[in-house]
């Protein structure tokens, strides 16, 4: 599948900006430095994630951006840098996090055409990345492996998922009922006297066929548990368990909720 990477001189680089601005000078030094030998590389990546990320917000330069991150990444997986994969697939799960709770942005059809078809190979090397570094991912720390992780939810599952558990820090679930106007901004995953308002899920492991990616707590799930990481996993459980609503009754997940709650049409009708 083909993508093409925005010319520098396109006008389109003023137009669609990043929090702080015109983000084209941060992405020139990571294509200009194959290398990575100059100080500013690192810093001109951690600046552009921070533009295209911060607050958690959908910015347009993202579809400018993508394609280079893709760029970058093909040379790292040529490198078999384990590191820089992550990072760049982190950066890119976060983005697409951040745009499913977005309004649309107006831009050209070929510009969110050709960043369409980045992410569908993203979607692809993301798989790779995990079946050729299992044993590397299994070392990282529980945040670093947490982080990624959760970047690998929003590409290859559910975006709107992914952005309410980052948001939660994947410790509180502030929900809301989708029959009445109850909510509950208390729930803590992390006080027992909480989770006891939740059913928790099955773990339902040993049930993924390891290719599927209908169900997303079926392979999520069983995805942490082939990284290792129980701690996830158990939380997991209670994103995905059931709540009963005590104002009406209603029963629902607590991650649908969750989504509920982030929802511009409960939002507003606060």
């Amino acid at each position: 599948m083909e993508y093409e990477l925005i010319d520098f001189e396109s006008d389109f680089w003023e137009r669609y900006r990043g929090a702080y601005g015109n983000i084209k000078e941060w992405v020139q030094i990571l294509v200009q430095d194959t290398q990575r030998q100059q100080e500013s590389y690192q810093e001109a990546f951690d600046n552009l994630s921070q533009s295209i990320t911060h607050q958690m917000s959908f910015y347009p330069a993202t579809y400018l951006v993508v394609p280079y991150l893709l760029e970058l990444l093909n040379r790292m997986q040529q490198q078999h840098d384990f590191d820089w994969q992550c990072k760049i697939i982190e950066v890119v799960g976060t983005c697409l996090a951040t745009q499913s709770q977005e309004y649309p942005v107006e831009v050209e059809k070929e510009l969110i055409e050709n960043y369409q078809r980045c992410v569908n190979i993203f979607k692809e090397k993301t798989k790779q990345l995990i079946a050729c570094y299992q044993a590397q991912l299994k070392q990282l720390d529980w945040n670093t492996k947490n982080y990624f992780e959760t970047a690998v939810l929003s590409i290859l599952g559910d975006s709107q998922a992914a952005f309410a558990i980052i948001l939660s820090g994947w410790t509180d679930c502030n929900i809301a009922c989708k029959q009445c106007d109850f909510y509950d901004e208390n729930l803590d995953l992390e006080i027992e006297e909480q989770r006891q308002k939740i059913i928790p899920a099955d773990t339902l492991m040993d049930k993924w066929d390891n290719q599927s990616l209908q169900n997303t707590y079926l392979w999520f799930c069983n995805l942490l548990h082939l990284l290792g990481d129980e701690k996830s996993q158990e939380k997991l459980r209670y994103y995905y368990g059931t709540y009963t609503c005590p104002e009406c009754g209603k029963q629902g997940l607590v991650i649908e909720m969750m989504k509920h709650y982030l929802s511009d049409e409960w939002q507003d009708a606060q």
